[in-house]
Order: C-alpha cells, then structure tokens, then sequence
C-alpha cells in the first residue's frame, strides 16, 4: 500500500495520535502523581491542624464538664474525669506548638487564661465538701468568666487553622493549575481528545466527592441519633435546620414555647435563648432554664455555639441541652444494671448509719460476688455475661425489702446494706436472694440451658464505722465461701476454713 494513499495516511496520523496520546498518558501520570503528593501533603497538615484545633477545644470542653458534673452532682468520678481531660489538654497542647509553628502564636495567652481559671475551679471544688451553696455560688461568679476567656482563645485557634487550611486548598488549587498548563504541551494533536477526559474525570471527582460529603452527612446525622444530649441546630439564617431524637422528646410538640426563667413564671427572653445568641457568635452556656410540659418541671443545662464555615462566617448554630434530674440519676446509677452505683451507695451507708447509731440498732452489709463469672464470659460472651448481671441484679432487688439498698460495687460484684438486721438476719435474707437467683435459666452459645450462682459474706456494721471497713469483713468472709466451695453465704464469724479443705477446692476464686 503506498504511503501516499489517503487510507496510509489515516493509519499514520491515527498511529501518531495514538502513540503521543499513549506517551501523554505516562507523563501525565508521572507528573499528576508529583503533584498530588506535594498538593495532599499541604491540604492534609493543614487539615490536620485544623482537627487537633478542634480537639484541643473539645478536650477543654471536657475538662469545665467534668468539674461541672462534680459540682451538680458530688460524684467523685467526675474528678477523675476532669484530671484525665486536663492531662490529655496540656498533652495535646504541646504537640500543637511543637507540630504547627503557625498557631503559636493564638494560643500565647492561654497558659494565664487556663491558670485562671483552673484557680477559680479547684477553689470551688474544693470548698463544695464544705459549703455547697457558697462553693456553687463561687463557681458562677468566676469560673464562666474564664472559661470565656479560654474558649475564645480555641475558637480562635480554631479559625486560624482553618484560615490555613484554605490557603492551602488555594494553593493547592494553583499547583493544580500549573500543572494542567503543563499537561497542555504534550499532546498538541490530541488536546481536545486530553481535555475531554481531564474535563470528564474532574467531573467525575467532584460527582464522587459531592456524594461522599452527603453519605457523611447522612452517617453524621444518624450518629447524632443516639446521642443522649439534646442537639438543637439553626441555618445561618435562624431556621430550624436538624433536632436529634433527645432533643425532640424532651422538648416535645411545643418546642420553645415552654422555657421558663428557673423558678419564676416568666418565658424565657427568645433574645437570650443560647442559639440565638450563637447565631451571633457567642458562646454561652446557662443553667437558669426550666422546661415546663405535661406536669414536669424540667431544669436544664445548655450551650450555645457556632459553627463557621472555611470562610469563618457563622453557617450554623448549635444548642446542647441537658436534663440535670439526669444528670444526677445518671451520676447516682450504674448504667448497665440500673443499680445504685459506688458513689450513691456511700452516701446511703453515711446515712443510714448514723441512723442505726442513733436508734442503736442493727446495720448490716452484705457483699454478692457472681460464681465463676469470667468463665460465663468466655464461654458465651459479654453480651450474655451482661445480661446474667442484669437479670440477677433485678432477681436481688424483688427478693429484698424495700427499704434495703442493693448496688452495684464493681464488675459482677453487688452490695446490699440491710437496715434494722443483724448479722444472722442479713445471713438469712442473702441465702434467700440465693435461692431465688439459682432458679434463673439461661440458654449459652452452645443453645445447652446453664444457671448461675453466687457467693456472699455479711457483717454487721460496728458504731462510727465507715464503709470500707465494714465492707472488708464482709469480703473476708466472701472469700471464705469461695474457698469452701461457693454458692453460699458465710458471715464474719464463721471460722476459718482448715487448710485441709482448702487444699480440695483447687478451683481458682473467681
């Protein structure tokens, strides 16, 4: 066939095409590749700024909660809580400074501003042992104040992160640029066929990203779902925008129209609700609200705050609210069995003691330890080992008086503080609570029908002794019945096991 011919012409101009077209491909990749390392390497430590800003803000948040939740409530775990938050906020404070040069300089006044106001706190914490009402009062003066001051400092934060974030999205944008100009000059002949797919691939990407952020959303929101704490969310514009379920059954069909100033019968001002002054960047928080439906009055805790955009204009805002009868119930309650949890349980014996010393009557405490309960965990699960916690904690409590205190004291430990009983009494009540817990049936893994047991030791409290101690003895002699064999009760004057018995329980004590 000679070259000449039109039809060896088309074949060599579509073997060129093809070829140049194939080499624009390797080098696009290559240099498509080069880009996107530097332009990701950018975008994703700016974006990683902005979420350890976040955090850090977050983690403060849940450091003024924890102590917050101590001064509602009195719970000592709320302590704990606030110095795990504290430690892990100076931790993540120095990473901040030593990773992200560029934010030193917003967070610069907050070592005062967090001395400040740790001051203020560990003031009122510390005088609420004493004097609740004055210490509380202490707290409302000064610690929201420097609260204030911190918060604005992580916002701050917060946004200068995400002013660099965007700086780096633009830069990003123009590296991008530059290197489709790039791209440009190596194919001359088949720049259409090239812009075509560049065009149809970003196309593609944007479609791709535009689907993942609404699949995000969805998830995000589906989240919030489950969320004990009330969320409220306004557009930018002041209309309602999301409610997640606490938050539509706690306000219920009314909505707003059923916030009270706490103990008065007034409304509460709309203006100074907390989401409407988020929507104009504040960050509030109060306690002076009652939500008032069906016969209840429901006084809550809530936060207002924004949420801006990468623009740093308000796109959203936020109100979390909070029951605080819930609060206290959750922070008296053991959350798995509905027992009265450690906490709780303190503060009956402190009562119910000086009680019996008062009236010299009998007190008594026992202490129940499940038998052979991390083997019910291995064989058929945690799932099934809460269960059996759960249904012999209901099976305790229906076989006790009323007027006895059954609590969860940790893991499948259970005490139970008898007023008015002596020890031989306490003895009697316990092995009857044993009785009606091994009348319980399960079905295992292995669908085979198993029961379970318990072990427990009694003693009767001495005038003036505290908790702990009283709960020794009974732990002394909850080993005792272990020792001897389980699924018993001893009490603190049986004698002590002969070693030769011992030796024949070669069961370890579970």
């Amino acid at each position: 066939m000679s070259l000449r011919s039109p039809r060896a012409r088309i074949r060599i101009a579509a073997a060129v095409a093809v070829a140049v077209f194939g080499l624009g491909l390797v080098l696009t990749g290559k240099i498509v590749d080069a880009l996107d390392e530097t332009r990701e390497a950018t975008v994703d430590r700016a974006y990683e700024a902005r979420l350890d800003a976040e955090e850090l803000d977050a983690t403060f948040t849940s450091r003024v909660a924890n102590a917050r939740g101590y001064m509602l409530s009195g719970d000592a775990s709320f302590l704990r809580g606030r110095a795990h938050a504290r430690a892990e906020f100076a931790q993540r404070l120095t990473v901040i400074r030593e990773t992200y040069p560029s934010l030193r300089s917003q967070l610069a006044p907050i070592d005062l501003a967090i001395a400040n106001m740790d001051e203020a706190s560990d003031a009122a914490v510390a005088r609420r042992t004493t004097n609740y009402a004055e210490a509380l009062a202490q707290w409302e003066e000064r610690v929201p104040e420097g609260q204030a001051e911190v918060t604005a400092i992580l916002r701050a934060t917060v946004a200068a992160a995400l002013e660099e974030q965007g700086r780096a999205r633009l830069l990003a944008s123009e590296s991008a640029r530059r290197g489709r100009l790039m791209l440009g000059t190596l194919a001359v002949a088949v720049i259409a066929a090239l812009g075509l797919l560049l065009s149809l691939a970003i196309r593609g990407q944007r479609e791709l990203l535009d689907g993942a952020l609404q699949n995000q959303e969805r998830e995000l929101l589906q989240i919030l779902e489950h969320v004990p704490v009330g969320l409220a969310v306004r557009s930018a514009d002041g209309s309602p925008y999301y409610a997640n379920r606490t938050a539509r059954e706690l306000l219920g069909p009314t909505g707003v129209t059923n916030l009270y100033e706490a103990g008065t019968d007034q409304l509460y001002d709309p203006a100074r609700m907390p989401i409407t002054r988020a929507l104009a960047g504040e960050e509030i928080e109060v306690s002076d609200m009652e939500l008032r439906r069906d016969g209840l009055v429901i006084p809550l805790h809530v936060r207002g705050g924004s949420v801006r955009g990468p623009d740093g204009a308000i796109a959203y805002a936020v109100a979390a609210f909070q029951d605080v009868r819930e609060l206290h119930r959750h922070a008296m309650r053991d959350s798995l069995t509905g027992l009265a949890n450690r906490a709780s349980v303190h503060q009956t014996f402190r009562r119910d003691r000086q009680v019996a010393d008062r009236s010299g009557r009998p007190l008594s405490v026992g202490l129940i330890d499940l038998d052979h309960f991390k083997s019910i965990n291995d064989r058929h699960g945690h799932a099934m080992g809460d269960r059996v916690l759960q249904a012999a904690a209901t099976k305790i409590v229906e076989s006790l008086r009323a007027a006895d205190v059954v609590a969860r004291w940790g893991g499948e430990e259970i005490l139970v503080i008898l007023p008015d009983t002596d020890v031989a009494g306490a003895r009697r009540a316990i092995d009857k609570t044993l009785v009606a817990v091994r009348g319980l049936t399960f079905l295992g893994a292995d669908h085979e029908p198993f029961e379970v047991t318990f072990s427990a030791g009694v003693a009767m409290t001495r005038p003036g002794e505290n908790l702990d101690s009283v709960v020794s003895r009974a732990d002394a002699a909850l080993y005792k019945a272990k020792r001897a064999g389980r699924c018993r009760v001893f009490d603190e004057s049986v004698v002590a096991v002969t070693t030769s018995v011992l030796a024949a329980v070669e069961a370890p004590v579970n």
